[in-house]
């Protein structure tokens, strides 16, 4: 099939995920058939699973931890077996999934599972759990043979991690953001320089995130059911938690989240318009009203790659192909599940660094601040006494600048000239 288990975590995952069938004695084409002892229909799908493993333990066909049959194994039983009403059950995380045979073929079924070993939540809308039509993590992709080509939602994307030199990490508290988005199909054909564009930007206080991305309709992704060609919202708060729908953006659409963060603003993301080309992009803006703004009429504020703010302030990137002592898996990216840093951050240094030192997540990194003028403000005075004024006379600064507040802020927040 062109649309199978195997290729749509390849396509999705930029090349990077292989899916292989297993081999050994007795396996043709990745499957087994082994035959309980007794009767399994009146049993739950986890003891007739259980019997299943044992019988494979019994024909001893796993020969080592390191062999490719100990990596996944997907668990095919009779209809009559009692699945509690679910189209399959999966380890999270873990590498057991269990299908009822009808469903068993299906990529709705077997990505979603599989998605569950490898440790991610479901993907709800409008408090459904399943309900999230934009990937895989929900249910709503087609319940048949053929499926849908469509990947996952941008919170599940960024915490695998695919297309992490396409993420950007903003704090909309301290730094706005006036970037291109672009779809995973314009990186997976070559069309998007490294750092040019973004594919995710995370927004986050530090305790709650939303994940912004340009659901781009094309490629492997151009049956996705829900909001294709729009700027997506998605809220997860940490990498194994379930994700929620909040919003989807045609071009001129606002999302506005009221009490963002700790200060009671809100938070607001704009699709500024979609120009098709090569590559496609969205156009967004995303600031906190009273802290930060920016405009669909400036230009983007910043360019490069990495983790990095907008606009003034600080800005932060990882060490380049960093990872701690005990190998690839343990990059940033891990150490930012959960309480990583806090419990490994010192330890396990590797060329030099601990992930304290060598992540932005665990308050490491690369730092440099550079100074922009916020090119929008001006003082509650009108729009002639904007940076541009404040800098034409050292006295400026000394007589007004902590007076006349507009935007949230004075010329002494707003203005380079201010803070010399």
């Amino acid at each position: 099939d062109e649309n199978n288990l195997a290729q749509i975590y390849r396509k999705c995952s930029n090349d990077k995920l292989h899916l292989v069938p297993a081999t050994g004695t007795g396996v043709v084409n990745g499957v087994i058939t082994v035959r309980p002892p007794s009767s399994i229909c009146s049993m739950t799908w986890r003891a007739a699973g259980n019997q299943a493993l044992s019988q494979l333990g019994l024909l001893n066909i796993v020969s080592s931890s390191n062999s490719i049959d100990t990596i996944f194994k997907m668990i095919i039983l009779p209809d009559c077996v009692d699945f509690d009403g679910a189209g399959g059950w999966g380890l999270t995380p873990g590498k057991i999934t269990w299908f009822p045979s009808k469903f068993a073929s299906l990529p709705v079924t077997q990505v979603h599972e599989i998605g569950h070993n490898f440790g991610y939540r479901h993907s709800g809308k409008k408090g459904v759990s399943y309900a999230d039509d934009t990937g895989y993590m929900g249910n709503r992709a087609a319940w048949t043979d053929s499926g849908t080509r469509m990947c996952f939602n941008g919170a599940k994307m960024w915490y695998f991690g695919w297309f992490s030199d396409y993420h950007r990490t903003i704090d909309p508290d301290v730094n706005a953001y006036n970037g291109d988005l672009v779809g995973i199909h314009d990186v997976t054909v070559g069309q998007v320089p490294e750092g040019s564009h973004d594919v995710i930007v995370k927004v986050t206080t530090g305790h709650e995130s939303v994940f912004v991305t340009f659901n781009r309709k094309e490629g492997m992704n151009d049956q996705v059911v829900g909001d294709g060609d729009k700027v997506v919202i998605t809220e997860q708060h940490l990498p194994n938690a379930e994700s929620t729908w909040k919003g989807a953006l045609s071009g001129g659409e606002e999302y506005k989240q009221s009490n963002w963060g700790t200060n009671g603003r809100s938070l607001v993301v704009k699709n500024c318009g979609i120009s098709f080309g090569t590559p496609d992009i969205a156009k967004v803006i995303v600031y906190v009203e009273g802290s930060t703004f920016a405009s669909c009429s400036d230009s983007k504020t910043v360019e490069g790659t990495g983790k990095e703010g907008f606009g003034t302030g600080s800005m932060c990137s990882d060490i380049r192909d960093w990872y701690d002592e005990d190998g690839p898996t343990f990059s940033c990216q891990w150490y930012e599940f959960g309480e990583n840093c806090s419990k490994h951050g010192h330890l396990h240094a590797n060329i030099g660094y601990t992930a304290n030192a060598a992540c932005c997540t665990c308050g490491g990194g690369t730092k440099s601040q550079e100074c922009q003028d916020d090119k929008n403000w001006y003082d509650s005075g009108g729009k002639s006494f904007d940076c541009v004024w404040y800098g034409e006379t050292d006295s400026r600064c000394g007589w007004f600048g902590n007076k006349y507040k507009n935007f949230g802020q004075t010329a002494n927040e707003a203005c380079c000239a201010c803070k010399a």
